[in-house]
């Protein structure tokens, strides 16, 4: 099985976690209105991943976010899922590193062939603030 993905991100390190912290905080934070992703929790890759390899039989599989938004939308997103005023955020463009391909992948075969369907933005953003939240009941490794 080969699965390709869209971009797979978390709560638990990185931007995801950066913003929530800022936005539980109530400091302003950016995020770039020109750069689009269409988002996947690592919760839900995991859950997918594993089940491709139970069931799915030969071939390449797509697992993808089902909408393509910008960092600023995503951000924008969270504000609203975490109830912080969506003035907390300040559009910052990139330069990108590159011409960007389309951030969001086919999955009708994956779908037809497997019965995964995409991933809701909403539920996405529900997926990292629960991973986010996690992160401070998690045992301390030292």
């Amino acid at each position: 099985v080969i699965c390709r993905l869209s971009k797979v991100l978390s709560g638990r390190h990185g931007i995801i976690r950066d913003w929530i912290l800022k936005l539980r905080g109530r400091h302003v934070t950016h995020a770039a209105g020109n750069l689009r992703i269409a988002p996947l929790s690592a919760h839900f890759t995991a859950r997918h991943l594993v089940q491709l390899a139970d069931q799915a039989g030969t071939g390449i599989y797509h697992l993808s976010g089902e909408s393509e938004v910008s960092y600023l939308e995503l951000c924008l997103q969270l504000c609203d899922t975490l109830g912080v005023p969506r003035n907390a955020v300040v559009r910052r463009d990139m330069q990108p590193a590159h011409t960007a391909a389309p951030a969001r992948l086919d999955m009708t075969n994956t779908s037809r062939q497997t019965g995964i369907s995409a991933q809701k933005l909403v539920n996405a953003m529900a997926d990292l603030i629960m991973e986010q939240a996690l992160v401070g009941l998690a045992p301390s490794s030292g």
